[in-house]
């Protein structure tokens, strides 16, 4: 597929088109603003919708939109920037109101990170901000995206699938600062197993100098890995990981398998305060 063509021109928008949401909204809590995720999310087709309860009232928080991929790389704005080809990749910035990502009530276009490949798309949206129904106050979100044309079943055999993966921070002097690394998803046929880890993390609002995370699974401060990740039959695979777990360590994971063939897969995660979102293409092992 050339870069720019749509999956609408290429009528891959069917019923099997899914997208899955993480959002982080900023909470103030007594003079402290935190990023808290959003548990509520439901997504349907294109479409993901995020609702927030404070006290007795309930509020549509964000509806979010992925839009179709020839939107996201569109050659005639001026607010898109082909960052790289990473991994075989073409990573994009946007923050035109053409994005990849819309918001819903957004006042404030967020920056879109990520990419889409020939079947799925997987971005991050951070520095973006959203008028609060409840105190009518602009809070600042964050939120990680993958969406695409789902294969529906599990791999045959082993494989890899080597790609890229997008994020930002949650928390700390970092906070909302824009990550890039390397991806690499294993599957496992014997288990039915998924193993997912993304290294040589790079922060691009620090001159693309090396991430470091708080925590350290196994002395390594710049490698986000989970382990024995159960994909069900329908080629979706989610885990959340108790803190304790070593060398799991906490965090949590989900996406899916995409294209003919499981030829690629995406999905997002969050871990040791970095949100984010990965795709990648496969490579058949022997």
């Amino acid at each position: 597929m050339a870069r720019g063509a749509s999956l609408t021109e290429r009528g891959k928008l069917s019923k099997e088109f899914a997208a899955e949401l993480r959002l982080y909204r900023d909470f103030d809590r007594d003079g402290t603003v935190y990023a808290e995720q959003v548990e509520d999310v439901d997504c349907e087709g294109m479409s993901c919708e995020a609702v927030v309860e404070d006290e007795d009232t309930a509020e549509i928080l964000n509806r979010v939109t992925v839009l179709d991929s020839g939107h996201f790389v569109a050659n005639n704005s001026d607010d898109v920037h082909v960052v790289l080809p990473h991994r075989g990749i073409y990573l994009t910035l946007d923050r035109s109101q053409n994005n990849a990502i819309a918001k819903h009530k957004a006042t404030k276009s967020p920056l879109s990170f990520g990419a889409w490949m020939d079947d799925a798309g997987f971005f991050v949206a951070v520095k973006g901000t959203y008028t609060d129904g409840v105190d009518g106050e602009d809070r600042a979100a964050r939120m990680a995206v993958a969406a695409g044309e789902r294969t529906g079943s599990r791999p045959a055999a082993d494989a890899v699938w080597p790609g890229s993966m997008v994020g930002t921070v949650l928390e700390g002097d970092d906070k909302d600062d824009i990550l890039r690394g390397d991806a690499e998803l294993t599957f496992k046929m014997e288990t039915s197993e998924l193993y997912a880890n993304f290294v040589n993390i790079r922060n691009y609002d620090k001159f693309g100098g090396r991430h470091r995370m708080k925590e350290v699974e196994k002395g390594r401060k710049n490698r986000l890995a989970f382990r024995d990740i159960p994909v069900d039959e329908d080629g979706n695979y989610e885990r959340t990981y108790d803190n304790n777990s070593l060398p799991n360590s906490g965090g949590s994971i989900s996406g899916a398998f995409y294209g003919d063939g499981h030829g690629e897969t995406a999905g997002t995660f969050e871990k040791f305060g970095v949100l984010g979102a990965f795709g990648a293409k496969k490579v058949t092992t022997n």
